[in-house]
C-alpha cells in the first residue's frame, strides 16, 4: 500500500482522533473509509446529472416534435420503444 503526507491543522487532527477513536478505526482507515465514501457520493452525483440532463433533453426532444407535427404522440412513442424491447 502507498503512503502519502497530508497536512492538516492541529485542530482538526484532533477531531479527526476523536472520531476515529469512537469508530474503532486508526487514522488510515478512517481517512481511508471517508475518501472512499467522499468518491462515492461524488460519483452519485455526476450519474444524477447525467440522468437529469438526458431527462431534459428527452423532454426538449418530445416538445419540438409534438410542435413540429401535431399528430405525433410521445407516450405512443415510448410505449412502441419499450414493447419493441421486451423479450419474448
Amino acid at each position: 500500500m502507498t503512503k502519502i503526507n497530508l497536512n492538516i491543522n492541529d485542530g482538526f487532527l484532533k477531531k479527526l482522533d476523536e472520531i476515529s477513536k469512537k469508530e474503532n478505526m486508526n487514522r488510515s482507515e478512517f481517512i481511508r473509509e471517508a475518501v472512499e465514501n467522499f468518491m462515492a457520493i461524488k460519483q452519485e452525483e455526476e450519474s444524477r446529472q447525467i440522468r437529469k440532463k438526458k431527462i431534459e433533453d428527452a423532454i426538449q426532444f418530445f416538445g419540438k416534435m409534438s410542435r413540429k407535427n401535431k399528430d405525433w404522440d410521445g407516450v405512443k412513442e415510448i410505449s412502441k420503444w419499450r414493447e419493441s424491447r421486451k423479450i419474448n
